[in-house]
């Protein structure tokens, strides 16, 4: 019997109260320890997730380089602005009433529709072609202008992350509504700073790239151990090299 396996996933808090009517034996999995299990050995992940699709793969990624997620703006980001083209296209309207000459009033009759479609149209491009995708290796956010078809691509490396923050704005009643809010990505040096605005569940992307730290600092330490215990195994094979008996 498992109890609460979504906790290997995710963090959650949950209460439980457990009480045995026989001796029993109890055996706890933490996440961590789940994770780096699932990650160190690909056939156990191929066999807990039969069903689950393969690595995503935008193009560009380094050796080695898994993507654990990609969002993009919650939808409300888009939605809050398309009063903007109904605003045009109304006061076209009245401009429209207001005209005398009847060529100059259809013409304009016309572009009150044009216009305004071609308003909500790039909005909703610009909305759909931003995106964050969080790897194993760094945070990137990937930008495409409709208009000049051009691209830019913001990055920060796991190794650069000094905090990540997530905030729901407390003065947005619509992020309460939508679930969504900022996360703020910091770094030391010359690396830079990101801040992502509208993201959906901001506490739980938050911890994935907390969780994506933690497991990348641990893999470095056991590199630099394996490191330590070959350079001595080689000293203890081969003799200390002449330097540093020297030295010694």
């Amino acid at each position: 019997q498992t109890i609460y396996p979504e906790a290997l996933f995710r963090v959650i808090s949950q209460p439980t109260t457990l009480i045995a009517a026989t001796q029993v034996k109890t055996i706890q999995l933490s996440r961590h320890k789940f994770q780096k299990l699932v990650s160190t050995n690909p056939d156990l992940k191929t066999t807990l997730f039969p069903s689950q699709s393969p690595p995503i793969h935008i193009g560009g990624e380094h050796e080695d380089e898994k993507t654990l997620l990609i969002i993009r703006q919650h939808w409300w980001a888009f939605a809050y602005t398309i009063w903007l083209p109904f605003v045009v296209m109304i006061v076209m309207w009245i401009a429209t009433v207001l005209i005398t000459q009847r060529l100059a009033s259809f013409i304009m009759l016309i572009s009150s529709l044009l216009l305004p479609g071609l308003i909500l149209l790039y909005r909703y491009f610009d909305w759909r072609n931003n995106k964050v995708i969080i790897t194993n290796q760094r945070v990137r956010l990937l930008s495409r202008n409709f208009l000049t078809f051009s691209k830019k691509i913001s990055e920060i490396g796991i190794e650069s992350i000094n905090e990540v923050g997530s905030e729901v704005p407390s003065f947005d009643i619509f992020a309460h509504l939508f679930s969504y809010g900022d996360i703020d990505i910091k770094t030391a040096g010359s690396a830079g700073d990101i801040a992502l605005r509208f993201i959906p569940n901001p506490n739980h992307v938050q911890q994935i790239i907390i969780e994506n730290i933690r497991l990348y600092e641990e893999k470095q330490q056991e590199r630099q151990r394996e490191s330590t215990r070959a350079e001595l195994k080689s000293w203890f094979e081969n003799g200390m090299p002449e330097t540093d008996k020297s030295r010694s």
